[in-house]
């Protein structure tokens, strides 16, 4: 094999590596197992608590880029995601197994154990989810 084809071949084996990193090394704080506290806003400026709706949310993200999203009165939502920076700020975009649509979120981190989910609509809702595992 003559050396510019092995030189071709090394380069396109970093940039295929480069490009299916997982997303836990882009923000690993993400990872882990986090409970819904609450959501604020909508048009109305609505509070929603498990204790107001009488449901919990349990939000797991993995390290090998799927997640699991299961509200207590529904079965478990599974499936990608993919991190995204953009203006200096994280969001996160999923695609679930099942083909259901989620709206795109930006991600903060109120503290080490408190994430917060915005998502990126009229109307919006702002999440809160404090760190379980």
């Amino acid at each position: 094999m003559p050396r510019s084809e092995i030189l071709i071949a090394g380069l396109l084996l970093v940039a295929g590596c480069s490009l299916l990193s997982p997303a836990y090394a882009l923000l690993p704080e993400l990872i882990g197992r986090w409970e819904w506290e609450e959501s604020t806003g909508g048009f109305a400026g609505l509070r929603l608590t498990p204790d107001s709706t009488g449901y919990t949310i349990m939000l797991t993200f993995h390290t090998d880029g799927t997640f699991v999203w299961h509200r207590s009165d529904q079965g478990p939502l599974t499936g990608l995601y993919q991190l995204v920076r953009r203006n200096g700020t994280w969001h996160i975009r999923y695609r679930p197994a099942d083909h259901r649509w989620m709206p795109e979120q930006r991600i903060d981190f109120a503290a080490p154990d408190t994430l917060r989910l915005h998502d990126r609509c009229e109307d919006c809702f702002s999440h809160r989810f404090h760190r379980v595992q």
